[in-house]
């Protein structure tokens, strides 16, 4: 089953500066065209991933660029050691199975801890005398069962860095997020 997780509003439609697709058909809704939007410099989510300089994320099959890839990020949760029954991209709502903008700013908040605990943990090693560092090696490192490789591991932070850069966007500027299955 997959899980995608797309702004409750849309932030160019909450922003007002989305460029729609009008339909001809009268039973549809008019669509947001992204990529016009986007070359129209008015998509708020390109326009705030570019100031806060992450990566691009990982989408959904059919999602636009705004949306994130639940399953994956619940991937990365469980392998930063996180409770996954308390620490989830499914959601905290009863009504529509979304996250409140309360909830991803505290998902934010818990993944950017663990990324600070594991940036302080490098530090030590990387700065401790060899005699001192040596003993933790094998006790101190990635806080999940599995121990990726150097480049694995720089990937798995910058998606993590990402994701929490999402919650908190999603949050200010899209009322927070719905799930789709």
């Amino acid at each position: 089953m997959g899980l995608d997780n797309i702004p409750r509003v849309l932030p160019c439609k909450k922003a007002g500066t989305a460029i729609l697709t009008i339909s001809q058909n009268p039973a549809k809704t008019d669509r947001v065209d992204c990529d016009a939007t986007q070359e129209a410099d008015r998509c708020p989510y390109v326009t705030e991933r570019r100031k806060a300089i992450v990566n691009t994320g990982v989408t959904g099959i059919m999602g636009t660029d705004c949306w994130y890839r639940g399953k994956y990020g619940n991937y990365l949760l469980e392998k930063l050691g996180l409770d996954t029954n308390t620490w989830h991209f499914y959601g905290d709502l009863d009504d529509d199975e979304g996250l409140s903008e309360d909830y991803c700013h505290e998902l934010a908040s818990r993944i950017r801890e663990e990324l600070d605990k594991m940036n302080r943990i490098k530090t030590y090693k990387d700065n401790a005398p060899k005699t001192l560092a040596e003993p933790f090696s094998g006790a101190v490192g990635w806080p999940g069962a599995y121990e990726p490789e150097e480049e694995q591991k720089k990937e798995f932070e910058e998606d993590l860095e990402y994701a929490a850069w999402w919650l908190d966007f999603v949050a200010d500027n899209a009322d927070g997020s719905s799930v789709w299955y």
